[in-house]
């Protein structure tokens, strides 16, 4: 505007020089993030696959105790859903890593 040019003019002027808000938003996310974020998908991908082998392993320690030395009171499922918080919260972080990156 100080070339004289109207307002809509220098609008698309600094839409043509800078890009539109997306291109802009995107490029700061991308300077913003670690250079390494392959690196951390692959280990949060890491931390969810163990998470989920560990939480089955513990789940069947609990199955087979249950039904080994009490087979008539079925108590494994009350710390089965506490276990499940491991793997789930595993998988929320790593989904949040992934959408971070698109």
């Amino acid at each position: 505007m100080k070339e004289g040019k109207t307002e809509e003019d220098a609008t698309n002027k600094s839409i043509v020089d800078f890009g539109d808000m997306r291109e802009i938003r995107n490029n700061l996310m991308q300077a913003a993030q670690p250079k390494s974020a392959k690196k951390d998908i692959s280990r949060y991908k890491n931390h969810l696959w163990f998470s989920i082998c560990g939480s089955v392993l513990i789940i069947g320690l609990f199955l087979f105790i249950n039904f080994y030395y009490t087979p008539n009171i079925i108590w494994f499922v009350y710390p089965t859903f506490a276990i499940l918080w491991w793997p789930l919260g595993t998988l929320f972080a790593f989904l949040r890593i992934k959408k971070n990156e698109v």
